[in-house]
């Protein structure tokens, strides 16, 4: 197994922990993703969206930072997010300021028709 296999399998293991312990969490996550990164008026690494979910939703903070990992991937692959194809310094603390790809929404979309998400506020989407 390679390097991208072992990191790939260790996000997934992450994900369905973050699942088990936050029914829906991956969706519920996407949701919110969907709803923030139109709002968005500069290219945004997803730490940024990180930081807006635990500011305003800790509910949604996983057991695991490495949860974090497959919300990239299918933001791209549902169409939400774009690859700038460009980097910027981590912000995080722990990520020691590495380089971090940045990303703009994929789609504009009209922040009243934004998605919501039952049993969640949407003050802070």
């Amino acid at each position: 197994m390679n390097g991208q296999q072992l990191a790939d399998i260790g996000i997934e293991t992450a994900r369905q922990h973050a699942e088990a312990v936050t029914t829906s969490w991956t969706e519920l996550v996407m949701a919110r993703l969907e709803a923030w990164a139109p709002r968005q008026h500069e290219p945004f690494a997803l730490e940024d969206f990180r930081f807006h979910i635990e500011r305003h939703f800790e509910e949604l903070i996983p057991p695991s930072p490495n949860a974090w990992g497959v919300i990239g991937r299918l933001g791209v692959s549902r169409g939400i997010l774009k690859p700038t194809r460009e980097y910027r310094s981590a912000r995080s603390p722990g990520t020691h300021g590495h380089p971090v790809p940045t990303y703009t929404a994929a789609q504009k979309q009209n922040p009243a028709t934004a998605p919501t998400v039952p049993g969640l506020s949407n003050a802070h989407v």
